[in-house]
């Protein structure tokens, strides 16, 4: 970026943590100690409207997620976001509908939720949402996923397939339902 900006733009990445949390982050951002951060689901606490978005189900695709976004349900998000001193870029990334994965037995109807523990992301919506569904949803953030797949605090989660991959999951959980939700 650095090169093709003749030096005025330069970027440092830093994944992993390496920041802090992602609350310490959010932090980090209104005080201005740090300029960008790409988020997705983790506003919510600061913003709760940038949660109706990820609401499971609520989209049939990707297509139909952007339209909305690109219009009033995007633009009061957005709006919401800079009252709390917050830019967020009209356009975002697709991170992709949720899947599960779950270790005891595969989803194939919502009564098979019923009682499950699952770890869900941290936003409320999401975790009101699979309570009604008779789920028993925990709040984990991503950086403690494997472990609690691995040491059986949870039997199953919900994560766009690309990170089910690149977390390695098929190696804590036996059984993967595309549910697109």
């Amino acid at each position: 970026m650095r090169v093709e900006t003749n030096g005025r733009i330069l970027i440092e990445v830093h994944g992993a943590r390496a920041l802090g949390s992602d609350n310490a982050m959010l932090a980090m951002l209104q005080k201005n100690e740090m300029e960008m951060y790409l988020g997705g689901n983790v506003f919510g606490p600061l913003v709760p409207t940038t949660e109706m978005p990820g609401l499971p189900f609520t989209f049939k695709n990707s297509a139909d997620v952007f339209a909305s976004l690109d219009a009033e349900l995007g633009d009061y998000i957005r709006s919401e976001m800079l009252a709390k001193g917050l830019y967020a870029f009209r356009r975002g990334l697709d991170n992709g509908f949720h899947q599960f994965t779950t270790r005891t037995k595969p989803i194939r109807t919502v009564d098979d939720m019923v009682g499950m523990k699952i770890r869900t992301p941290v936003q409320t919506m999401t975790v009101d949402f699979f309570e009604t569904l008779g789920a028993k949803p925990m709040k984990f953030t991503l950086s403690q996923l494997y472990e609690v797949l691995q040491n059986h605090t949870v039997d199953g989660q919900t994560d766009p397939l690309g990170l089910i991959l690149l977390m390695k999951l098929y190696e804590v959980q036996t059984y993967l339902s595309l549910t697109n939700h």
